[in-house]
Formats: C-alpha cells, structure tokens, sequence
C-alpha cells in the first residue's frame, strides 16, 4: 500500500515539473509595426525562459533615441519594448529650370511631381518617391517644346474603300472613297477633307448600313441571322399550315427582300395541291419583273440583276412540270475574276451541305440536299467552280405526299455548342433548332438546323469569341490596349496626347459586332 503511494506521488510530481518546463517557454516574438527581429532571431518559434531578442526598425525608418529594443522571455512571457521608429527624411529633390516640383512630403514613401511652365515639355522622371537612400531617379529637365506639324492619318473604316496612298496627308487635303459591300452611298460627297486640326471632315463616310425591314409570317416562323445585307431568313410553315412561296429570301441591295416574303396558308391534302412553282430566287437580282406569289406550270418569269451584277444565261424562265425552274440565270459580279466564283445560285427544293461562303476558288464544289418533304431522285448532288463560273446543278428533287409518316420521325439532341446553346421548337420532322451563342461570341456556321427524315441536317456550328483588330489611331496621341492576348469583346483602349489637351473621353471598348466603339477621342493644340 505505502509502494503505490510513494508511485502516485511521484507520477504527480513528474507531471507538475513537466507543465513547469511548457508553461516556462515562449512561442513567436510579438511584432510591432514599422520593426521586425534582426536576421539572427527571425527563424526560431521557440524559445526559453531567459532567452532575450533584439528588434531594429524597417526599412526608411530610424531609431529614436532612448528607445529599448530587447524583449526577453519571462516565464512564457515576452517582455514589452519601447522602440519606436520614425520615418526618414530625403532632402531636397533639386530645382528645374523653366519649371517647378511640387512635393506630397519629404518622409518615406512620399512623392514630388516635376511639372514644366508652358511652352516646355518634361524630359526624364515627372515623379520621385523618397526612399531608405534619398530620391528615386534624378531631377528631370525642361526643354523648349516642338511645335508639332498637324496633318491627318489615313483613314480606316469598315463601310468604305478608301482610295489613297499617302502615309499623312496635309490641312485642305482630301482623299475619295467608295462604299463596301452591305453598305451604299448617302448623298453625292465622295471625300472626305482634312482639316486645321488633323481631322477629316465629315469624321466618317456617308456610307450607310444596308438593312430590310422586319417581317412577320401569320401561320409560320421567320428564322434570320440580322437584317443586313446578303443575308438569308428562312420561313417554316407550322402544322396546319402549307408555304406558298420561297423558304428562303434574301435582303437586297435595294433594302427589300427578294424573292417577295412568302405565305403560309391553311394546308389541304397533299394528293390534290396544285403544282405550282414558287417565285424564283436568283441571288444578286432585282427577282422578277412580275411580282406574283406563285407561277403555274408553263408560266414565264424575267430575271434583272442589280446593278454592278450581269446576268449569266437567259432572262426568261419557265415554271416545269414539277413545280421548278427551267434553266435558271445567274447574276455574277461584274468585277469578279475567272479564278473566283461568288456565292452559288439558289436552288429550289434543295439546299447546300455546308454554310455558304462568299468566293471560291476555281475547283472547289458544293455538295446539295433535298429540302424537308422532298426526296433525291436521281442527278449530280454537287455543283463545281469552274473558270469563274458555277457547273449547272442537275439533281432532282421529288415532293413527298406522305408527309404523315415522316412527322413521327424523332431526331433527339442537335448537339453541344461551347460557348453557346441550341433554342428548340421540338426534335420531330420539321422542327428546328435555332443555335445562338453566350456574349462576347459570334456564330459561325448555320444558325438553324431542321429535323428531317434522316436526322438533323447541316453541322453544329460553332461560337468563336468576339475578336477586334487594333485601336484607331488618333493624331498626336499614344494607345494603350487594356488587354492579355487578342483584343476580346469589351476590352478597352485608352489614349493619351503627346501634346496638348485630350477632347473627348479617353476610352474605348471593343463591341460585341468586333468593332470599336465611337466617337474617337482628339488631341488639341492650342
């Protein structure tokens, strides 16, 4: 019994004298502001009772006389000191001829601005911060300011051509231009002038954007990329309802959908629809002379090209048996070279495998496919670019009448766009699915895809990011592009003059059609 007392007292006393030696050690020195432990205590986080470390103050500081900077360890205590640190002083930053400095403080970390009087300009550091050894850099110098020469750069803009080869061009100098493709002349000036300040006048061409106007279809849905120039809507019919007329139109130069926007009208039985030929759609024409929403077979139309286009064929075509056209006309470019071919002709009842370009090179080929309700009959599916021509499409199409069986064909998922998203109007035979792409992205491929009786056609487009080329350049001033790689979708540019004073603000952004925002900011020399 007197064994295990003897035991226990010395098991307790072994754990009193263990809790003494924790409780008598000491963790991390405290920190102070504006000091820190000298190099040969920085890296210990343990220390012992007696144990002592010294502090100096930081960087740009001094020590105040009469201030302790040992700390010991007291019975797991650190000790308080009285160090205090004061910022240093840098002396005079030195005076500039023709100018001044203008000083924040004279302490570390303060600042001096070197500003020159009118007439000169700053050469070397316009600001000085006072360091741990004085000012950073050295005094800068104001020089006699060169009268700058104002002349204007060439233009850039991407509704118009512009017809010059000067590098600058002088005060009352002027430079012509033309209007691209999708845009056309406002009125007869066809220059712009340069001016006393090194801008042109008008600011920009009178070159206005070609746009058709906005249509509804009653009974069908209009799907459609913009409303720009040479650009498609195509019209599908809903259940119940059949199309009088062409799936497809296209805006015109003159501002107006060619062929005439179609109908959907209550649909009949298949088996008793009178064969008709829809209006013809001969890309780069005027359509035809007689504005009519259908032809019966037999009947004739006339073909006239816009202008700048020549018609390549007869004007006069005939609506067949089956309800397509005989011999179709193209209208070409007149400008067009024999090594390129422009954009296909349309075709009725059938339609390109992939997305349409503007040229093609000699030899390249175009695959087509029978529309929604049509089946291949037999024929060449491909059309060639030969000698700046396209080969005639002889491919038949023909009308299906049993469309009921078709409408419970199922076609599933379109498929996955990064960036982007199918919009569905179902995924039975006719449906569609509409692609569109997150902001800060732009569609390149077909928009719509359509459920036919062997699946989805066309390809899953893709959604690339808006992308736009580098800043305008304004006279007299430098550019800075906010931007890590390419130029993206709402990154900026900022501008600054060499000389005078900046007009405007100072900022632009790249917009979501991959153009720079409006109006440029200017420099003005007084």
């Amino acid at each position: 019994m007197a064994d295990m007392f003897l035991t226990g007292l010395l098991l307790l006393s072994s754990a009193h004298l263990t809790v003494c030696q924790v409780v008598g050690t000491c963790g991390s020195p405290e920190l102070y502001a504006n000091a820190h432990l000298e190099d040969l205590y920085a890296q210990r986080s343990q220390f012992n009772h007696g144990d002592k470390v010294k502090y100096k103050c930081a960087v740009g500081y001094v020590t105040i006389p009469g201030s302790t900077r040992v700390s010991y360890c007291e019975r797991g205590q650190w000790s308080p000191i009285s160090l205090q640190c004061a910022k240093k002083k840098c002396s005079s930053a030195g005076e500039i001829l023709n100018g001044h400095i203008k000083y924040e403080g004279n302490l570390f970390g303060d600042a001096v601005y070197a500003e020159c009087n009118e007439g000169y300009v700053l050469k070397g550091d316009d600001v000085r911060h006072c360091l741990a050894d004085g000012w950073s850099g050295s005094p800068p110098i104001c020089e006699v300011a060169a009268i700058p020469t104002v002349t204007c750069s060439p233009p850039h803009k991407k509704s118009a051509t512009f017809h010059g080869t000067k590098a600058a061009y002088k005060p009352g100098e002027s430079i012509s231009y033309s209007c691209n493709d999708g845009f056309r002349q406002n009125g007869i000036n066809r220059e712009l002038l340069c001016d006393d300040l090194g801008r042109w006048r008008p600011a920009t061409p009178n070159c206005e954007k070609i746009k058709c106007p906005e249509f509804q279809v009653d009974g069908g849905t209009v799907s459609k990329n913009n409303l720009r120039f040479n650009t498609n809507a195509t019209i599908t019919c809903r259940r119940g309802y059949r199309l009088r007329g062409a799936r497809v139109v296209t805006c015109a130069m003159n501002s107006s959908w060619v062929p005439a926007v179609p109908i959907c009208e209550p649909g009949v039985s298949l088996s008793r629809v009178k064969v008709t030929c829809p209006p013809p759609a001969v890309p780069n024409s005027l359509g035809q002379v007689r504005n009519k929403m259908s032809y019966n077979v037999g009947e004739r139309a006339t073909i006239v090209c816009q202008d700048g286009f020549e018609l390549s064929g007869s004007s006069e075509i005939t609506c067949g048996q089956r309800g397509q056209w005989h011999d179709t006309p193209e209208c070409h470019q007149v400008m067009s070279t024999p090594e390129r071919c422009l954009r296909p002709p349309y075709f009725a009842n059938a339609y390109a495998r992939h997305e349409l370009k503007d040229q093609y090179s000699d030899g390249e080929n175009i695959e087509y496919i029978c529309h929604v309700g049509h089946r291949f009959a037999g024929g060449l599916r491909r059309i060639e670019c030969r000698n700046g021509r396209w080969t005639k499409l002889d491919m038949r199409c023909e009308r299906l009448f049993r469309v009921a069986q078709w409408r419970k064909k199922k076609c599933g998922s379109a498929g996955e766009i990064e960036n982007g998203q199918f919009r569905y109007s179902g995924a039975s035979f006719g449906d569609m699915a509409t692609a569109q792409c997150n902001e800060g992205y732009q569609l390149v491929g077909p928009e719509i895809r359509t459920c036919t009786a062997y699946g989805w056609d066309g390809r899953v487009p893709v959604c690339e990011a808006v992308m736009c080329p580098d800043p305008p350049r304004v006279p007299g001033a430098e550019v800075f592009v906010v931007a890590d790689g390419p130029i993206r979708y709402r990154n900026t540019a900022s501008y600054r003059c060499r000389y005078g004073m900046l007009i405007g603000d100072s900022d632009i952004y790249c917009t979501r059609d991959g153009t720079w925002s409006e109006p440029l900011p200017r420099c003005r020399v007084s």
